[in-house]
């Protein structure tokens, strides 16, 4: 899948889906970062060292997954931003050159609408 499909796809996700999916992997992420980096002490006084032993794995892949999701999430929110921003310069440009290009009928018809100032030194000569 190229970026720009994905970002095509992030773009018709509704917000809602959106959000829940950013909450559940900031949930994981903070919980699977507390188990793994939590001291010792701690797990053993909740009774948790030993699952945290045996799941080490899964659980490193949790963290990871939920981080992973964030950081392309945030990646193709920028990216996003950054495609509508030089789609909208692009269609300034074109604008602006259609502008510079009209025909004698398009502009008289525009200079009804348009109000130039004229500088005092061209009024008086």
């Amino acid at each position: 899948m190229t970026l720009s499909a994905l970002v095509a796809f992030s773009a018709k996700l509704p917000s809602s889906v959106v959000r829940v999916v950013i909450t559940i992997a900031l949930a994981v992420l903070h919980v699977s970062g507390a188990l793994l980096f939590a001291p010792a002490t701690v797990l053993a006084s909740v009774g948790l060292s030993g699952m945290i032993q045996n799941h080490r794995t899964g659980i490193e892949l949790a963290l990871f997954g939920s981080a992973a999701i964030l950081v392309a999430r945030s990646l193709v929110a920028a990216l996003a931003i950054t495609l509508r921003c030089h789609v909208a310069r692009i269609n300034l440009k074109r604008r602006l050159a259609r502008l510079c290009h009209l025909s004698s009928a398009e502009a008289r018809i525009l200079a009804g609408y348009v109000h130039i100032p004229v500088k005092r030194s061209q009024r008086s000569g």
